[in-house]
């Protein structure tokens, strides 16, 4: 995919990064006699990790990350040592600044140089007259082997060679902007997909959470400085009344004092002083719509550093030391310190994880567990207290998973998408291995492309939770633009079935324009759809009025299917002497919804807000309602607004008493039936 997709440098070092150990270090509390000591050693992995991170909420972009900041070092290593050693230097220099492994972090690099080399003998070497290579992805790929100082080559080829090449700068390397790297790693672990919820939303125990929250000096509720720890007992909740006794329980968890506590009932909740500085404590702040820049501090230079920072906060996540009290548990439920049995950690905005899987049936659902220290293992989103809470949805997909016998699985490699981002994964999921259905609801109006109807929303099983979009997607633009990604990677992909001559190599790997510019096309639809309004209660989600199931033909049909054309094709080369070989992929078969949709969502809406006739006659002349004839015809009798003083008038004036079904909206006459009302409208243009 980053080879077609003309993201192939950054795809070989993300592709490194899900297959080897992280090289993060990961204190254990098991490992330390001192609890100090573990505090300090965590507190310098959770810094260098969200720091790494910056904000996309994704492991494999914070070791990516983690790579660009490695890769700047090799620049103050000696011209005249060999990449190993350059490796070595850049890796030790690193691990002064960062809470890094050397070692793993050279484990990392060593996988980056094998894939790019092995990936670059699977590229076409066709070159210009110039001695350049005609294939932009070789062309990368060698780029980036001259980034890491050329380790396919032998030393003394290497110093031979040293003062012609100048290695790239990183930003002219990596030149993929951020949404596309989300796309391209939705994309590729489009079979492993997660929908992330928040865990206390409908809980009994959220209100006395939230109250908990609220009795801290200035409010915890909303607040990125505040977590809770439930308490283990009665003696201990007592205990925790003692303020100097609370702040201190909270410094052994994480080794930061608490700067202001509370405790009621079976919660007692801690506030940290925020990390810009030693200032008083704020109220909370959030975004209402999640636009803004993201919290990450200094200037970005992305020619020399590579990618930046998330351009905008992707969750409302807490801050250093609420996170510091989770990580600080190991992921137990129950943990020690100095033989005391402490609650794991726990936020009233902590996201749960459920594994979309067609083959569970009814309500079983497969949660997903992540690493502690990892940026999604304590994910939390900060909500208005205005919005209800649980409005806002989101997924994730992970590079692998482990277990899945019972209801958890272990998930690595995560990362985050937003509810509108998980569109990136259906460029390449197999509608045939889930049961997809797709939400809509009216359009803005009018006849501009797509104004008809919105897409509100997906799910992937038929019993499972929606995911809901809270951004105005054409449903035709966003439909169509998805097929035509998923066609454009099936005729890459026959375009490189060719017939290879004696002694060549086959061509594996090659960037393909069609492909790349539907890719940017879907990633321009998705990234650049404009917010709804906020309703009411504060929600820009809107429940769809229509669901639809994407239509995936059977294994028969497609078979009959396949079995015509191949007779049609073959008469037509027996006619032309074509030999061109049509490739069918089920996986990527065009996502097919009814062509009406737009339509039966008009006819949905006005099912909703069409009122039920509940009555046989009503006067014209004042709106009054009647159950029988009778009732009505006393009521002409009474006030004279019909004649019913002969026999024909009397049948007259119920024809003319029938209820009004539908009414012009141009002239506002009304009509008993649609279709005196379609006549109208035929006859004067007035629709």
């Amino acid at each position: 995919l980053g080879s077609i997709w003309g993201c192939v440098a950054e795809a070989v070092v993300l592709a490194a990064a899900c297959s080897v150990v992280s090289p993060f270090l990961s204190p254990n509390r098991l490992n330390f006699n001192n609890n100090d000591e573990f505090t300090q050693e965590l507190r310098k992995s959770a810094e260098s990790r969200r720091r790494m991170d910056a904000g996309h909420f994704s492991e494999p972009l914070m070791v990516f990350r983690l790579f660009c900041a490695w890769a700047q070092r090799l620049v103050i290593t000696p011209v005249r040592s060999t990449h190993v050693l350059k490796w070595h230097n850049a890796s030790e220099s690193l691990a002064e600044k960062e809470a890094i492994d050397a070692q793993k972090m050279q484990v990392l690099v060593g996988f980056v140089a094998d894939i790019a080399m092995r990936a670059r003998e699977m590229c076409s070497n066709q070159r210009s007259p110039e001695g350049r290579n005609q294939c932009r992805t070789r062309a990368d790929l060698h780029r980036l082997l001259m980034l890491l100082r050329r380790p396919d080559l032998s030393y003394k080829e290497q110093r031979a060679k040293a003062a012609g090449e100048r290695p790239p700068r990183i930003g002219e390397l990596f030149r993929a902007p951020p949404e596309a790297l989300y796309a391209l790693l939705a994309a590729a672990f489009s079979n492993q997909v997660l929908v992330g919820r928040h865990q206390f939303a409908s809980a009994k125990s959220l209100a006395p959470m939230l109250d908990v929250l609220d009795r801290l000096s200035v409010s915890g509720i909303a607040s990125k400085d505040a977590i809770l720890i439930p308490m283990s007992g009665k003696n201990e909740s007592k205990e925790m009344q003692d303020e100097d006794y609370a702040r201190q329980y909270g410094k052994r968890i994480c080794g930061i004092e608490p700067a202001d506590v509370s405790a009621k009932g079976m919660f007692s909740a801690f506030r940290f002083r925020n990390e810009t500085g030693e200032g008083e404590l704020e109220a909370a702040a959030w975004l209402q719509d999640g636009s803004g820049k993201a919290d990450v501090k200094g200037s970005h230079a992305a020619l020399h550093t590579g990618l930046g920072g998330a351009p905008k906060p992707r969750l409302r996540d807490l801050s250093l030391g609420p996170r510091l009290c989770f990580m600080s548990s190991g992921g137990l439920r129950k943990f020690k310190i100095e033989d005391q049995d402490i609650m794991r950690p726990l936020s009233p905005y902590q996201l749960s994880w459920f594994l979309v899987n067609g083959k569970l049936k009814g309500a079983v659902r497969m949660q997903g567990i992540m690493d502690e220290k990892n940026p999604l293992g304590f994910a939390c989103h900060i909500t208005n207290p205005e919005v209800p809470l649980g409005a806002d949805h989101f997924g994730c997909v992970a590079a692998t998973l482990l277990g899945g016998q019972g209801q958890a699985c272990r998930v690595n490699q995560a990362t985050l998408l937003e509810a509108e981002q998980m569109i990136y994964a259906l460029a390449t999921m197999s509608a045939s291995r889930i049961q997809l259905s797709f939400g809509f609801v009216p359009g803005a109006g009018g006849s501009a492309e797509g104004s008809r109807s919105e897409l509100a929303g997906m799910k992937f099983t038929a019993k499972g939770s929606p995911i809901l979009f809270r951004s105005h997607l054409h449903a035709s633009s966003v439909i169509d633009t998805l097929n035509e990604v998923r066609q454009s990677l099936v005729r890459a992909i026959a375009k490189g079935r060719h017939d290879v001559e004696a002694g060549e190599q086959e061509v594996l790997l090659w960037e393909d324009p069609e492909a790349m510019q539907a890719f940017q096309k879907l990633v321009s639809v998705v990234q650049e759809s404009e917010l709804r309004e906020a309703d009411l209660d504060g929600m820009r989600t809107r429940n769809p009025v229509l669901w639809k199931t994407v239509q995936v033909q059977s294994q028969a049909a497609l078979a009959r299917r396949r079995a015509a054309k191949k007779r049609k094709k073959n008469n037509k080369r027996a006619q032309e002497g074509d030999d061109e070989e049509e490739i069918f992929i089920q996986a990527l078969v065009p996502l097919k919804v009814p062509e009406k949709v737009d339509l039966e969502v008009a006819r949905e809406l006005a099912k909703k807000r069409r009122r039920p006739v509940t009555h046989s006659f009503e006067c014209p002349d004042c709106g009054e309602r009647f159950g029988t004839w009778t009732e009505c015809q006393e009521h002409y009798e009474s006030t004279c607004h019909l004649d019913v003083s002969s026999e024909e008038a009397i049948e007259q004036a119920k024809e003319m008493s029938l209820p009004v079904v539908s009414r012009c909206l141009e002239c506002g006459e009304g009509f008993t039936s649609w279709a005196q009302c379609r006549d109208h409208l035929v006859t004067t243009g007035h629709l």
